[in-house]
């Protein structure tokens, strides 16, 4: 979307004794009290907003024009304003079974997916979506070969065309008709279909690059890269990696991927082993991400000016924070989350970054009320 060394066990980390501004502010008419941390290494100042209703939210995402919108788990798409203002917009995505996805937004309006899975080897087909600015939904028709695909992962042009990664999710099972392919759909809704990464592979997640172009991961156990553009594509990179369940390209041109696995010391806990790689397939080093992940709820990534990796959310038993992620695997942290009515906020798992570079996530209290936090670095 415009939009998460393993080797040697270590990790490098980074931690300041700067205090950190704690500034709170307000939302539809709600008081918020916020207590101020310190001894963090990302020096910035975070805010909290109240959201108001009980809708919760299960995704943020930043469009190309800088607007910041939500998604809740019944799939209600919503807006965020500039000063935290949550609100919904009265549409609800079409979403089969599963919880609808922003997979990018702007002048042409919000693209979403989602997928109809009714069985484990019997799924129903990707649903897509273009909602424009006067809140109608513009649901996309696939070709009959795509139409029972299921969708893997998806991102927006610049020019605003959505680009999703699609496949039979037999995978190497033979269960019926064998379809794997990348989509462009433009905001006319116009489908073409391109080739996959590597023939017959899994689809996997989708990224707009510096470049301009867009690149897709698919393959299991091997995977490899293909590069889109309106004009072709060059398909079968192979990245000597194991699978990467998710991507996000640098300014520098180079990715960030990522894969569940263990923390180190655990026997239930979830962090992310993150993967350095180039546009042509050869890996960087690889890294252990260890803020704790829900394996079945939001976990959001994003990627500031400076190629960092950001997450929002715990590690071990401390309280809920940002986590940034450079180039060379050192990891530093803003200050804590901040303290609601005595409560120490807790990461929904959602992430996005804005133009301004302030960093996004919603979060609950003990008592389950919903609330932004934003990290403003400097």
């Amino acid at each position: 979307m415009r939009m998460h060394s393993l080797s040697s066990r270590s990790r490098a980390v980074a931690c300041g004794t700067a205090a950190v501004l704690a500034s709170v502010s307000a939302v539809a008419g709600s008081s918020v009290t916020a207590a101020a941390h310190t001894n963090a290494g990302v020096q910035g100042s975070l805010s909290v907003f109240a959201v108001p209703g009980t809708f919760g939210i299960q995704q943020l995402s930043t469009g190309s024009d800088g607007k910041l919108w939500f998604v809740t788990p019944q799939s209600q798409l919503g807006t965020i304003s500039t000063s935290g203002q949550a609100a919904l917009t009265g549409v609800v995505l079409p979403h089969g079974n599963v919880s609808a996805v922003i997979a990018g937004a702007g002048p042409e309006g919000v693209w979403s997916y989602g997928q109809n899975d009714t069985a484990i080897y019997s799924k129903g087909s990707c649903v897509l979506d273009l909602v424009t600015s006067d809140n109608v939904v513009h649901p996309v028709t696939l070709p009959t070969v795509a139409a029972q695909s299921s969708c893997g992962g998806a991102a927006a042009d610049a020019s605003g065309d959505l680009w999703v990664s699609l496949s039979n999710q037999c995978g190497s099972r033979s269960c019926g008709q064998r379809v794997s392919f990348v989509v462009e759909v433009t905001p006319a809704l116009v489908v073409t279909l391109f080739p996959p990464p590597a023939p017959g592979v899994r689809a996997g997640p989708v990224a707009l690059a510096s470049d301009g172009a867009i690149w897709a991961l698919g393959g299991y156990p091997s995977q490899h890269l293909g590069r889109y553009t309106t004009s072709g594509s060059s398909t079968g990179i192979q990245i000597p990696t194991g699978e990467l369940t998710g991507m996000l390209a640098r300014p520098d041109g180079t990715f960030w991927g990522w894969r569940p696995i263990l923390c180190i010391g655990q026997t239930s806990l979830f962090c992310l082993r993150v993967t350095g790689f180039t546009a042509g397939g050869a890996t960087r080093s690889t890294y252990l991400f260890p803020v704790g992940i829900s394996l079945t709820g939001p976990d959001q990534l994003g990627v500031s000016t400076d190629g960092s990796l950001w997450r929002a959310g715990r590690e071990r038993s401390e309280p809920d924070r940002f986590f940034r992620m450079n180039a060379n695997g050192t990891i530093d942290r803003s200050a804590a989350f901040p303290t609601v009515g005595g409560s120490l906020l807790a990461s929904d798992g959602t992430l996005a970054i804005t133009g301004s570079g302030a960093i996004w996530s919603s979060a609950q209290s003990s008592s389950g009320a919903e609330y932004l936090v934003r990290f403003q670095p400097v």
